[in-house]
C-alpha cells in the first residue's frame, strides 16, 4: 500500500518542482525611443513609405487611404488622424503596419523607431 502512494506522491512533486522552476523574460518588442535626434519628415519617413513601393503600392492617390504618394503623404496622415500626439504609441501611422489588420506590411526596427521619434518630436511637416 506504501508503494502504491509513494509513486503518485514523488510525480507530484516532480510535476511541482518542474512547474515552479521555469521562468519567462517577456521582452517589449517596442523599439526604444531615446534617439533625440531631429527626425524630419522629407528625409526620414517619406523614404519609408515610397522606396521600392514600400507602401504606396497600394497607399497612392485613388486607391486605399492615407495616400502616402510624397506630394500627399503628410497631409493625409495628419488629416486622417493618424497621429495621436498626447500619446504617440497610439498613433495609427506607427501601430498599425505590422498589426493584424495589416499584417502583410511592417516596419523595421529602426523605420519604427523613426516614426515614433517623428510623432514625439510634434509630427513636424519638414
Amino acid at each position: 500500500m506504501k508503494k502504491i502512494l509513494i509513486v503518485p506522491v514523488l510525480i507530484g512533486l516532480g510535476l511541482l518542482l518542474l512547474l515552479t522552476s521555469c521562468e519567462y523574460e517577456f521582452i517589449d518588442s517596442e523599439p526604444e525611443s531615446s534617439d533625440t535626434a531631429n527626425v524630419s519628415f522629407k528625409t526620414d519617413i517619406l523614404p519609408i513609405f515610397n522606396t521600392n513601393d514600400n507602401c504606396t503600392s497600394c497607399h497612392k492617390t485613388g486607391f486605399t487611404p492615407p495616400d502616402l504618394t510624397e506630394s500627399n503623404a503628410y497631409n493625409s496622415i495628419i488629416s486622417t488622424g493618424l497621429v495621436d500626439l498626447a500619446t504617440p504609441k497610439n498613433s495609427k501611422i506607427y501601430k498599425v503596419p505590422g498589426s493584424s489588420d495589416h499584417a502583410w506590411k511592417s516596419y523595421t526596427q529602426s523605420q519604427s523607431s523613426k516614426v515614433l521619434n517623428w510623432i514625439n518630436q510634434g509630427a513636424p511637416d519638414n
